[in-house]
């Protein structure tokens, strides 16, 4: 296969070695460039061999850069090749739930298991054939795998396609090729909880090393299933369960290991009424990403920088715009700023979510909609945050299609999205406090 060469950075060892925009990159070290994977591997090689075909002739030149050291070639797709879509039709999907109306964006289902590499991505491993799984192993590529269960027959029937069945024999393959692997669960009730997610974490524990990680996530239900499979949330009862059984197996195989290896999601905690875990109970937190420790990483990091402040006299008034689940913490970190910053007058709003239902809480999915719907009226004050994470990646727009800009007309005050991670906002409100770090 050969790949063009949609630009070539200037000063770049592929520039000196005279490889041009329009190039047709035929391999590097006689290897096949079929993708972003293959390109990186074997181009983060020292003095690289580049066979490319240039204004009709083929040539060979060998490009003088050090290991791991970029050659400069740029592509139309950062893949290089086109990302692979879902071929499942998994009972909790969430892109399955979402109203009409949308970007076509917001409708991919991925499943690819280069973005798993290159993005973190969450993969199933159905699209993942022999040559694939080889390819991750030579190339020991860490992928996050997407279990759910461990029972074959059951995985079939949860994500609808057959070849669900392998994930033993893949896990398996993977950890004997030296592959770090961070595993989910999202756990639907009555299907694959109880002793289902008992011989599961116990399955995915007996590859430690390996398997590094596990999340156990609850399923994710929008106001729009319309003729999909029923479903239900956990109740708090269950929630406590799930709770419990975690955090015992964590202690048990902590006693003999150097992690916990497996962690509840946080929305497990809030939906059962149970206190969140000290920061520390979450390692390096290797589940973040999903919702694991993200509770804990905000009250630690915001106790600790509001510990280092000296105190401000400024007069400030903020409002915060959220999910309802991260509300009740958020005002008790801004109730623990005002101890450093005595002028400060704050307001939390927590947002209900009615474009996906009442049912989804956490702020990366509430919308410009709703937010214009429930605060329009309310006159907001002083300087107005939301977390960027209500955001795609370009900071622009709303999972809506509303821009940030719109939504900041409507409510009549400029929107300040900040990094919702850890103590960015409590950074912020203490600039404009005039705080200052004493340690």
């Amino acid at each position: 296969m050969s790949v063009k060469v949609a630009k070539v950075n200037k000063h770049a060892p592929a520039y000196k070695a005279g490889i041009r925009a329009g190039a047709l990159l035929r391999s590097i070290n006689g290897n096949e460039i079929n993708d972003r994977l293959d390109y990186d591997f074997y181009s983060s090689e020292a003095d690289p061999s580049f066979e490319f075909e240039q204004d009709g002739e083929l040539r060979t030149v060998t490009l003088e850069k050090d290991e791991y050291d970029d050659a400069g070639l740029e592509f139309d797709t950062y893949l290089i090749d086109c990302q692979q879509s879902c071929k499942n039709r998994c009972v909790f999907c969430f892109i399955e739930q979402n109203p009409t109306g949308m970007r076509d964006a917001i409708y991919f289902k991925d499943d690819d298991s280069r973005m798993s590499f290159l993005a973190g991505n969450y993969i199933t491993m159905t699209a993942v054939d022999d040559a694939e799984l080889e390819r991750i192993i030579r190339y020991k590529l860490n992928v996050n795998v997407s279990v759910h269960t461990t029972e074959p027959e059951l995985r079939v029937k949860m994500m609808k396609n057959p070849a669900a069945a392998k994930i033993n024999d893949q896990l398996r393959r993977l950890a004997e090729g030296g592959v770090k692997m961070n595993c989910q669960i999202v756990l639907c009730p009555e299907i694959n909880d109880g002793e289902h997610l008992k011989r599961t974490v116990s399955d995915l524990a007996a590859l430690y090393p390996a398997v590094q990680s596990i999340a156990v996530v609850p399923v994710g239900l929008t106001g729009h299933r319309d003729g999909l499979e029923p479903l239900r949330l956990n109740t708090p009862e269950e929630c406590a369960s799930v709770i419990d059984f975690v955090e015992d197996f964590g202690r048990r195989f902590k006693a003999e290991h150097e992690t916990g290896l497996v962690f509840a999601a946080d929305e497990f905690y809030i939906n059962a009424g149970r206190a969140i875990p000290p920061a520390e109970y979450y390692e390096d937190y290797p589940q973040y990403e999903n919702g694991v420790g993200m509770l804990a990483s905000l009250l630690d990091e915001s106790a600790e920088l509001i510990a280092s402040l000296s105190v401000g006299n400024k007069k400030a008034t903020v409002s915060v715009i959220t999910g309802k689940a991260a509300a009740p913490y958020l005002r008790r970190v801004l109730e623990e700023l005002k101890t450093k910053c005595p002028r400060l007058e704050y307001e939390v709003y927590p947002v209900r979510n009615d474009f996906f239902g009442s049912s989804v809480t956490v702020a990366g999915l509430v919308t410009g909609t709703d937010i214009c719907g429930q605060l329009e009226k309310l006159k907001l004050r002083g300087n107005v945050y939301i977390p960027d994470t209500m955001l795609r990646y370009e900071n622009d727009m709303f999972l809506d299609s509303m821009t940030l800009k719109e939504v900041s007309k409507r409510l009549g005050v400029k929107l300040r999205p900040v990094p919702a991670a850890g103590a960015a906002l409590v950074r912020e409100i203490a600039e404009v406090c005039g705080c200052e770090r004493i340690r």
